[in-house]
C-alpha cells in the first residue's frame, strides 16, 4: 500500500501518547513494506526532542497550535490591540489553510496514495476536511479521542466568517464578497464557501468508548471498529525488582492536570500513612496545570507526606520501564471519558499491578481480580482495604500480575495490534 498520512505532531514532537502510538502504527506498516509518506506539523520549539531519522518521508510544514503565543495572539490580549490582534489572527488563520491545503493537494497529485491515513487530525486546519471530502481515494481515520468529533461538529474559522459575518450594511456585504472571492481565487478552490465531510470515510477506534462516542454525536461513517491498542512486549518486559510490599511502591504516571486526579492518589497516601502501611509514591509527568500542580504539592506537604511522595518530571519510555518494574501499584485514576490511554497496558505488561477508576476504556481491558483492581471513583478507602488484601495475599498478588503480563501477550501485542490494522486498511481499499 502507499499510504498518505496526515497526523499533528508526529514523533519526536509529542504531545502525549496518541501521537506516540500513531507513529508505532506508521512505523510498523513500514517495516512490513508499505510505502509511506507523513504530513505533519512544523517542529514546535517550545517541546524538547531529540532528532530522529526514519526510512519514509516525513514532511513537516502544516500548521498547528504552539505552546507558546505568538506576537499576534498576545495583541488581542489586550484591550488597545483587542481587535487590531483579532483581525490579523483571522487574515493569518485564512493564509495557513490556503498553505495547507496546497501542501496536502500537491502530495495527493505527486505520491498517489492508495489510501489517505488520517492518524489525529483534531489540531489541523478544518479547512482540510472539506477538501478530503473532495477526494477519490479511500480515506481511513484512527481514532483515540474526540478528534473526529471535533472535526464533525466545530467546521473552523473560516466557514464561521462565511456563516456569521454581517451581510448589512451594504458595505459589509461587499467587503465580505470581496474577500471571498480572493481567498477561493488564491487558494485555487480549495478553501471555499461549501463544507463538507467525506462520506467514505472509515475509522477504526482504540475503545469501545470513544465508538459509542463518535455514534452519539452522530458522526457519519462508513465503517466503524474497535481495534483495541497494542504495545511492544519486548520493550516492555515483565519483571519484579522487589517483593511485593515491602513497602508498598506506587507509580502514579501521567500529565498533571485535574482530570488525571493526582491528588486522589496522594490522599491515598494519606490513608495509607494512618493505617501504618510503609509506602514509597512517584507521580511523573508534565504539569499542564500549574494551578492544579502547586494543589497536588500543597496536599503532600498538609498531610506530611514529603518523604513518601516524590514529582518527577515527564521522562522517556526507557525510564517508564524501569518504574513500572520498581512499583508494585500504578495507580491509573483518570477520569476522562474518552480516549484510551496505554498507560495500563504497560505497566500490566512490565509487571505492576494496576488499580484504576475504569475510565478511558481502562474497563474494557481489566477484569478485578482477574489481572488488576477496578474501583468506583473516588472511593480511596475501599483502594486502601484492597491493597492491605493484597499485601496478605501473595500467591494472589503473583497471579493478577502473571494473568495481566499474559492478557497483553496474547490480545495486545503490536504484532497482532498491526495485523489487525492492516486488515483493516487493506480492506478499505478493496471495499472502496
Amino acid at each position: 500500500m502507499k499510504i498518505l498520512t496526515i497526523s499533528a505532531f508526529f514523533p519526536p514532537y509529542t504531545y502525549g501518547g496518541y501521537e506516540i502510538r500513531v507513529g508505532d502504527i506508521i512505523d510498523e506498516l513500514s517495516r512490513r513494506g508499505h510505502e509511506i509518506r507523513v504530513l505533519t506539523t512544523k517542529p514546535d520549539r517550545a517541546l524538547k526532542a531529540a532528532a530522529n531519522s526514519f526510512p519514509y518521508a516525513v514532511i513537516r510544514r502544516l500548521h498547528g497550535p504552539g505552546r507558546k503565543m505568538s506576537f499576534l495572539d498576545r495583541l488581542t490580549t489586550h484591550k488597545l490591540t483587542r481587535w487590531l490582534g483579532i483581525s490579523l489572527v483571522f487574515l493569518r488563520k485564512i493564509w495557513y489553510d490556503i498553505q495547507d491545503t496546497a501542501l496536502l493537494d500537491a502530495q495527493i497529485n505527486t505520491f498517489r496514495p492508495d489510501l489517505i491515513y488520517l492518524g489525529h487530525i483534531m489540531p489541523l486546519s478544518r479547512a482540510l476536511i472539506p477538501y478530503l471530502a473532495k477526494q477519490t481515494v479511500p480515506i481511513v481515520a484512527d481514532e483515540g479521542g474526540k478528534g473526529l468529533i471535533y472535526t464533525w461538529e466545530d467546521r473552523g474559522l473560516w466557514q464561521r466568517f462565511v456563516a456569521e459575518f454581517p451581510e448589512s450594511p451594504a458595505l459589509l456585504a461587499g467587503i465580505k464578497k470581496l474577500f471571498i472571492w480572493a481567498v477561493e481565487r488564491v487558494s485555487k478552490g480549495r478553501v471555499g464557501t461549501i463544507w463538507a465531510f467525506p462520506q467514505a470515510i472509515r475509522a477504526f477506534f482504540n475503545s469501545n468508548l470513544n465508538k459509542g462516542n463518535a455514534e452519539a454525536a452522530g458522526v457519519p461513517l462508513k465503517e466503524a471498529r474497535v481495534i483495541h491498542s497494542g504495545i511492544d512486549a519486548n520493550f516492555f518486559a515483565f519483571e519484579r525488582v522487589k517483593e511485593f510490599g515491602s513497602p508498598l511502591t506506587i507509580l502514579v504516571p501521567g500529565r498533571i492536570e485535574e482530570q488525571k486526579r493526582q491528588l486522589d492518589a496522594v490522599r491515598l497516601g494519606a490513608l495509607l500513612k494512618t493505617k501504618d502501611i510503609p509506602f514509597e509514591m512517584v507521580i511523573i509527568g508534565e504539569p499542564w496545570n500549574k494551578a492544579y500542580t502547586e494543589q497536588v504539592e500543597t496536599e503532600i506537604r498538609a498531610a506530611s507526606l514529603e518523604k513518601e511522595v516524590r514529582i518527577l518530571p515527564m521522562a522517556g519510555r526507557a525510564e517508564l520501564v524501569r518504574l513500572y518494574h520498581w512499583a508494585d501499584i500504578t495507580l491509573f485514576l483518570s477520569a476522562y471519558q474518552s480516549g484510551f490511554s496505554r498507560v495500563p497496558l504497560e505497566a500490566m505488561a512490565c509487571g505492576s499491578l494496576v488499580i484504576s477508576y475504569g475510565f478511558e476504556g481502562s474497563d474494557e481491558i481489566i477484569r478485578s481480580d482477574e489481572n488488576g483492581l477496578l474501583i468506583a471513583i473516588g472511593d480511596l478507602e475501599n483502594a486502601v482495604t484492597e491493597l492491605g488484601r493484597l499485601i496478605n495475599k501473595e500467591q494472589l498478588t503473583k497471579q493478577l500480575l502473571l494473568n495481566a503480563r499474559t492478557n497483553v501477550e496474547t490480545k495486545h501485542s503490536m504484532d497482532f495490534y498491526i495485523t489487525q490494522i492492516e486488515g483493516f486498511l487493506l480492506q478499505s481499499i478493496t471495499n472502496y
